[in-house]
């Protein structure tokens, strides 16, 4: 897995990759600043496992880059239904899933339309 990346590509070489380019199996690219599946590796997106999808890391804010529990890199849940044979990444689950919304009150949603 390669994500959220600053300083440019998922996979980038100053060597012609033309004859010996890399071969990417079940590998998760995603939220790279200079793009994910680009260049040499463009057509191996979908191919052999091969997806960009969030990874949904529990905490970067403090360092925390386990997985949430539905995350796509966790085996069995491959957005392909793909067996990759284990984690794609270098740790596992380490938090249960976040809803992606926040607890609020209907006087609040109330005052948003006012």
């Amino acid at each position: 897995m390669i994500a959220n990346s600053l300083g440019g590509g998922a996979i980038a070489s100053e060597i012609d990759f033309f004859l010996f380019g890399p071969t990417l199996m079940c590998c998760d690219l995603y939220g790279n600043v200079g793009g994910d599946w680009t260049g040499y590796i463009a057509d191996q997106l979908g191919l052999d496992g091969n997806f960009s999808a969030d990874p949904l890391f529990c905490d970067t804010a403090s360092g925390d880059l386990t997985l949430e529990e539905c995350s796509p890199c966790l085996p069995g849940s491959h957005p392909d239904g793909y067996s990759c044979g284990g984690v794609i990444g270098a740790f596992g689950a380490g938090c249960e899933c976040s809803s992606g919304t926040e607890p609020t009150s209907w006087g609040a949603i109330k005052a948003l339309y006012r």
